[in-house]
């Protein structure tokens, strides 16, 4: 009879493991929030929200979007444009109906993207595509050898944005260039929201000689260093918490998360800049 027991109990543990297993399976945590997204209690989501595959949402537009992480499914996005209009014109699709694996950038490994003193190579440094930025500048040191800088020889950003082009001297100190957002994205009086250029060239360009040469062509991404600070700690939380991942696999899921929501990033930088701001261990 005692055996019996200790059986019945044996596989109730089991189907007790099994269905908190199934439910962590099927619950997405919310990370970013693009647009506005609605559960159909009328409760706005929002980053730390929980929701699982039969949730119902209302999309605010059809650009609406945001970043979900699921144990099992790792990063994903929920995206508007999966949702049907209602009867009464509302935008809805359930989670599961709005999920798609978000775009790995795991190509963009920390392999070559170590950061250094001085650059030599500013196409390897920034990429071809999406390069992040926290906060409103960037400061890198140019190899002084390969990229003097000042008596006539400086970086110029050429950018092209509402069907016209820009031109824009980057800002130095010695041989240090300083990607200052307000500076560059502020021309005759107009400010311009960098995450609507069409292009973004970086050239060195010898004033005297009129010679120039294409050293990079990327977009740059800047975001309010408060705002991905909360987000990034929240990430962090789900990778320790949920995942139980520490040290060095911590590091890497947490760069590559960034890696594949906004763009490259040197992951010294990075790392280093999540320490300080966002409880980083």
């Amino acid at each position: 009879m005692k055996k019996n027991f200790a059986g019945i109990k044996t596989l109730a543990l089991i189907f007790l493991l099994i269905c908190t297993n199934s439910a962590f399976a099927q619950t997405y945590y919310v990370m970013n929030v693009k647009g506005k997204i609605t559960l159909v209690s009328g409760q706005i989501l929002a980053r730390g929200s929980k929701i699982d595959a039969s949730t119902q949402l209302k999309f605010g537009d059809a650009t609406a979007k945001a970043i979900v992480l699921n144990s099992q499914n790792g990063r994903m996005i929920l995206d508007g444009n999966k949702s049907k209009k209602s009867g009464d014109g509302e935008l809805m699709a359930f989670v599961k109906e709005a999920l798609l694996p978000l775009k790995s950038n795991l190509r963009l490994s920390t392999r070559g993207n170590k950061d250094s003193k001085e650059i030599v190579n500013f196409k390897d440094y920034f990429g071809d595509a999406e390069y992040l930025i926290i906060g409103d500048d960037l400061e890198i040191n140019a190899d002084q050898s390969k990229f003097p800088l000042g008596n006539n020889k400086m970086m110029i950003a050429l950018y092209s944005i509402d069907n016209k082009t820009i031109k824009k001297k980057i800002k130095t100190d010695g041989n240090k260039l300083i990607f200052d957002k307000t500076k560059l994205f502020t021309h005759k009086e107009q400010t311009y929201d960098p995450s609507n250029i069409q292009s973004f060239k970086l050239y060195y360009f010898n004033k005297q000689t009129g010679a120039s040469s294409e050293e990079a062509n990327f977009k740059p991404v800047f975001v309010s260093e408060q705002e991905f600070a909360e987000e990034i700690k929240t990430v962090i939380n789900f990778l320790s918490g949920i995942q139980g991942l520490k040290g060095d696999q911590l590091h890497q899921e947490l760069y590559h998360y960034v890696l594949d929501v906004y763009g490259k990033i040197s992951y010294p930088i990075f790392i280093e800049w999540s320490k300080k701001n966002a409880e980083l261990k």
